[in-house]
């Protein structure tokens, strides 16, 4: 049984990224929020069997989604940096408790009515960020979700740039829930998610 876990690498924020959400202030100040730790997105399994392309490329390559950037909020920053993740590791493992976080910078091609999103797109972007901050984790290399609920608050206008945050809210046995938000730059919560993720065991 293949193992899906791939850790948060630490990345320095690209001047092309930078470029690409810079008409979008609250983006910008995310972006030099020092209390954030830039790491790379996690958008495809690193399994060399398991072949998962649709949001790195098959999204991408349709206008549905535009810019990219993830960021991982510790729960508890580091004491010594006053806040700053700047001391954090290069490779986040062990996973410390925390919220993944993903700015998005959608296009017209996610459009399901004109200037409004898809709510398939809206349920892609919560079940992905729950299963990236699961596999981001070495301690749940082989995580399957068994349900993800989602709840449509707000409709999510085009072109727009949102937040998607996902966190762990309960751990029993190998039972994983996982919360998720898509968030305006107002902070107004636009959908929501529960995820029930359990950590297969390599024999069944």
């Amino acid at each position: 049984m293949s193992t899906f876990s791939t850790s948060l690498v630490r990345e320095e924020i690209s001047a092309s990224t930078r470029a690409q959400f810079s008409s979008y202030d609250w983006c910008t100040r995310l972006l030099n929020d020092t209390s954030l730790i830039p790491v790379q997105t996690v958008h495809q399994h690193t399994s060399t069997d398991v072949d998962s392309k649709f949001m790195s490329s098959t999204l991408r390559d349709h206008d549905a989604l535009l810019g990219v950037q993830s960021f991982y909020k510790l729960r508890q920053p580091p004491a010594q940096t006053s806040g700053s993740a700047a001391s954090a590791p290069y490779v986040l493992d062990p996973l410390p408790p925390g919220e993944l976080q993903t700015l998005y910078i959608l296009g017209n091609g996610a459009s399901g009515h004109a200037g409004i999103s898809h709510g398939g797109l809206v349920a892609t972007l919560l079940d992905q960020q729950t299963g990236s901050l699961m596999i981001a984790d070495s301690a749940t290399p082989r995580p399957y979700t068994v349900y993800c609920n989602v709840h449509y608050l707000r409709p999510v206008s085009l072109p727009s740039a949102v937040q998607v945050c996902a966190w762990k809210s309960k751990i029993q046995g190998r039972k994983h829930w996982v919360m998720a938000e898509i968030r305006d730059g107002k902070g107004a919560v636009l959908a929501s998610a529960e995820s029930l993720y359990v950590n297969v065991q390599s024999k069944l």
